[in-house]
């Protein structure tokens, strides 16, 4: 019987049945709500509020002892960050020169960092609505950041029941035409500004990027029954951000199209002589 059980728990435990709620020692959990199914209960509840999330860690492997050393989480209210929680983590282990080569944090830097119970302490009180499902949560490569989190609030005694969406997943989803679906990518695609590989700028670049895939999908849902988008106001900058891009599109058009005139002109009046 023990090994029945152990292949239906590892059956279950399959992201492409969505039942993936990964309890580390009874504790925390998470699950994400995106997948397969983006529901307008999902898309209505993120268009009022969602907490970005993102760490960057010793290495990938949580099981094998690897820890978080940054951790970040920023709050976005209709589309736009409002606050934010940042912080070092002393994970109180070597990190390998391959991870600090990527995050730029170095053995050094994290010395004097504070220690995971006070960090979490303090992360705890930022994502408190989020602890019982109450604001969904995101982050880019879900499984990855949600494990590490999930893992360390287990470690440390706390209870956590986490919804969340993965940007990664959507962004597969939703977007073509680009190359990959890295977030700096990503982030190049929505014309946003983005410095890679710090725990607080990959979490706002995954929250704006959140923000613009639901967006995108709102036109799309538009074009298909022939009705007007239903997209929050932009804020001021992207307002510019949008007619610059407007505008740029209008220059081009008419400096390509003046100068095929031209040609056309000069083609025939050869033809002429």
């Amino acid at each position: 019987m023990s090994l029945i059980g152990s292949i239906v728990r590892l059956i279950i435990s399959r992201r492409n049945y969505n039942l993936n709620y990964k309890p580390k020692k009874g504790h925390a959990y998470f699950d994400e709500v995106g997948n397969p199914n983006f529901t307008r209960y999902i898309k209505s509840s993120l268009r009022k509020r969602y907490i970005a999330f993102d760490v960057e860690t010793t290495g990938f492997d949580v099981d094998n002892g690897d820890r978080i050393v940054e951790i970040a989480a920023v709050l976005f209210i209709e589309g736009q960050p409002v606050k934010s929680f940042c912080s070092l983590v002393n994970p109180k282990r070597f990190i390998p020169w391959a991870a600090s080569r990527i995050n730029g944090i170095s053995n050094l830097i994290i010395w004097l960092a504070p220690n995971e119970e006070t960090v979490f302490r303090n992360l705890l009180e930022f994502i408190d609505e989020a602890l019982d499902g109450k604001t969904i949560m995101c982050a880019h490569n879900a499984d990855f950041d949600f494990d590490f989190l999930c893992s360390t609030l287990d470690r440390l005694g706390y209870k956590a029941d986490i919804r969340c969406v993965d940007t990664l997943y959507l962004a597969r989803k939703y977007i073509r035409k680009v190359d990959n679906y890295k977030l700096i990518t990503l982030m190049d695609y929505y014309d946003f500004d983005y410095k890679p590989h710090r725990a607080l700028d990959d979490a706002k670049g995954c929250g704006k990027i959140l923000w613009a895939i639901l967006n995108d999908i709102e036109i799309s849902r538009a074009k298909r029954t022939n009705t007007t988008p239903n997209i929050p106001h932009l804020s001021f900058r992207e307002k510019i951000m949008s007619w610059c891009k407007e505008a740029i599109t209008t220059i081009v058009t008419i400096v390509f199209t003046f100068i095929g005139i031209i040609i056309v002109y000069f083609l025939f009046s050869n033809l002429m002589k």
